[in-house]
């Protein structure tokens, strides 16, 4: 169709249809139906742009965060993205049990070749037949591997960095990993067992504290003290409060011992062993000891890993923290600059580099820097200049002149504006759903401005409208409609019935109350069964409701019977609203008046069809 001069394609008109029409029986609506509420959307919209409603700031402010939000997913890999997602909830449903020798590396030094051959000269000998945990003692340069023998439990997905979690995950029962490389350094990881998930068990704990500091009396003492608190729970003893006697982890021992729901791999190996070896509710395990002392573990529920649909948010909110997270959009980039032919102009790039390497920022250098102006990078039509990456970095640092160290971002910066500029002739369902948003928020400001909020301000017209429709608005019901006075106590009539008649009614409602509210009002329209006092006056015999005197009360007011016109005051939500109608149905008239509209018969019964 074509409304004035604009065109409406198919595929925008189809698109709102089948959207707006999804739970819509045929016999409830049709296209023909639906083409009169799109001309009078379409209307609306078009008279909104001509007025310039879509070039007011705050329009165009909301509109540009709108659609940067709604780009985001269009600017990564969405499909390595479910990738990765699936891939890290399927480690969850897995639980490795591992033992590693850490070979430290310096984080500021480039030298890794000596831990490398290091990590390779420990794997060597334990693929030769040594101990593990004799190897790990030797070389392995986290501090716990001299007690543990580098041996760390069983984890799940998320607990370890991820070049850890990539090499223990991707390493078979019974098999010594090449050497992984993090943050902390080289690994040599060994799988010793794998299983299903355990979930997570919500336990209470009553720590007697014991460690290798003390003496072997001291520790006796503590084991002896131990075994005896769990005697006392045997003999029927209740655990919290033994705990909140006893426990020296006062942190919660306030709390009956509870520490809430714990996962694999969040505690020490046999703390963690204890508490998920307890099988049913309230089962409490036998003094158990740790590096920190002796626990007596209680069970106070279970819960197994939720669904992968349940679980996806967190997955994803988890995967964006971690170096997962970068891989979309790392793949997404790769694969734009095949798309767009991206090349860079080498020459010029390091043109800027020579101009600006050693140098400060000062009015000469400005200068000089002003004039470059070639070009460093081509994409699709479009090209980057020397400028360009200037402005870019001078964002980032005003005085900076390290433009190469800036580069990589600039680079992944101007290739992601490029895709988001051209999302509209890419995918039909972004330039449809950001239509919509656009042509929604106008609507709504114009229609606000024209029906809404005019019906709600023109107190002039709304009158006018009234006095002619007013015999639509009538009573259903007898009304009361006035003000209901309540004294706080029969001395309060009396003091009113004191106060000299020349006093008006008010005047003397105002004296009673000078001192502190005695007399309560209430001005409303009441029906039957509204307020009780108000029911007291009586529904269904005639009475002079002008003025109505009770121990308790007193009326003021009109009564109104059944097919009574309603005064403005008590219809004004009902007038309101059938004047915006009528506003509306003008509006609309005059629109259709000032915009030809043109309908393709022919491609509409087509669709019908």
């Amino acid at each position: 169709m074509t409304i004035g001069d604009r065109e409406i394609s198919l595929g925008e008109f189809e698109y709102l249809y089948k959207k707006n029409n999804q739970v819509v029986s045929e016999e409830e609506s049709s296209t023909e139906d639906y083409v009169d509420l799109f001309v009078n959307f379409k209307l609306k919209v078009i008279e909104a742009e001509a007025l310039g409603y879509d070039t007011v700031p705050g329009f165009v402010k909301e509109i540009a965060g709108y659609r940067d939000q709604l780009a985001e997913p269009y600017l990564k890999d969405q499909d390595l993205d479910e990738q990765l997602i699936r891939e890290a909830y399927d480690r969850l449903k897995e639980e490795v049990e591992a033992s590693h020798i850490l070979i430290r590396v310096d984080a500021n030094t480039n030298d890794t070749l000596k831990a490398y051959n290091k990590a390779m000269q420990a794997r060597e000998e334990i693929l030769a037949g040594a101990d593990f945990a004799t190897v790990a003692k030797k070389y392995s340069e986290d501090p716990s591997a001299a007690q543990n023998g580098g041996y760390l439990g069983y984890f799940t997905g998320f607990q370890m960095v991820l070049p850890f979690e990539e090499a223990a995950f991707n390493t078979p029962v019974g098999e010594i990993s090449h050497p992984a490389r993090s943050r902390f350094g080289y690994h040599i990881i060994k799988i010793t067992n794998r299983r299903a998930s355990s979930g997570e068990v919500n336990v209470s704990h009553i720590l007697i504290l014991s460690n290798d500091q003390m003496s072997e009396q001291e520790k006796a003492e503590k084991k002896e003290k131990a075994f005896e608190v769990y005697g006392k729970i045997q003999q029927g003893y209740e655990f919290s409060e033994m705990a909140q006697l006893y426990s020296e982890d006062h942190g919660s021992a306030t709390k009956g011992g509870n520490i809430g729901f714990i996962r694999t791999g969040q505690t020490i190996p046999p703390f963690e062993k204890a508490a998920f070896a307890l099988e049913n509710k309230g089962d409490i395990s036998e003094p158990v000891l740790t590096r920190f002392g002796w626990h007596i573990i209680r069970l106070e529920g279970k819960k197994g890993l939720p669904g992968y649909e349940d679980k996806y948010d967190d997955i994803k909110r988890r995967l964006a923290r971690d170096e997962r997270g970068t891989k979309p959009e790392k793949v997404f980039i790769a694969n734009l600059k095949k798309e767009y032919s991206y090349t860079v102009n080498e020459e010029n790039l390091q043109a800027l580099y020579k101009a600006a390497k050693g140098q400060k920022m000062d009015s000469t250098l400005r200068a000089a820097l002003s004039l470059m102006q070639d070009t460093i990078m081509t994409y699709g039509d479009a090209v980057s200049t020397q400028q360009d990456l200037i402005a870019f970095s001078h964002k980032k640092s005003p005085n900076g002149t390290n433009f190469e160290s800036q580069f990589a971002a600039f680079e992944k910066q101007t290739l992601l504006d490029y895709e988001k500029s051209r999302l509209e002739l890419k995918y039909d369902d972004f330039k449809y759903l950001m239509n919509e948003y656009h042509d929604g928020l106008l609507l709504f400001e114009i229609s606000n401005e024209m029906v809404w909020g005019k019906a709600s301000k023109d107190e002039k017209g709304l009158n006018k409208f009234y006095k002619k429709n007013k015999k639509n608005y009538t009573f259903n019901d007898t009304t009361f409609s006035g003000t209901l006075y309540l004294y706080k106590d029969s001395a309060t009539l009396a003091a009113f019935n004191l106060l000299p008649d020349t006093l008006s009614f008010q005047e003397k409602m105002d004296s009673l109350n000078k001192d502190g509210v005695v007399v309560k009002t209430e001005e409303a329209y009441f029906k039957k069964g509204d307020n009780i006092y108000i029911d007291r006056l009586g529904f269904k015999k005639e009475i002079d409701a002008s003025q109505q005197e009770f121990d308790e009360y007193s009326f003021r007011g009109d009564k109104f019977l059944p097919g009574d016109i309603k005064p403005l005051d008590a219809t004004r939500g009902a007038c309101i609203s059938d004047y915006q109608n009528y506003l509306e149905a003008r509006w609309i008239k005059s629109l259709r008046k000032k915009y030809k509209v043109k309908v393709n018969q022919d491609i509409l019964s087509a669709l019908e069809e």
